[in-house]
């Protein structure tokens, strides 16, 4: 993308070679680098750590092992709760559309 000096809008250059995709990963790249050169504050820190989750080496947020909120985690009755849940939801929705004229 080449940025017009006149308007400050972006124009698409027709005879670049980068697709969209690529440029989205290069920006996607420049903004992950950015991230993880982020210095955090041990209140940071701290809310990163109650919520169950703690920042890995590649930047990315993960779930702690021990975490009660990790759905790996999770009692078999609450996973069987979600799950009919999730059930009775899609049956809820599907059903209507067979009386539908």
């Amino acid at each position: 993308m080449a940025k017009s000096k006149e308007s400050g809008l972006q124009s698409l250059d027709i005879n670049s070679t980068a697709s969209p995709q690529a440029e989205e990963k290069s920006k996607s790249t420049v903004s992950h680098i950015a991230i993880q050169a982020m210095q955090r504050t041990p209140l940071e820190e701290q809310a990163i750590a109650s919520l169950g989750l703690r920042i890995g080496k590649d930047g990315f947020l993960k779930w702690m092992l021990n975490s009660q909120d990790h759905p790996r985690n999770w009692s078999a009755r609450r996973k069987s709760f979600d799950t009919i849940l999730l059930f009775m939801f899609d049956l809820f929705t599907l059903v209507p559309s067979f009386h539908s004229p």
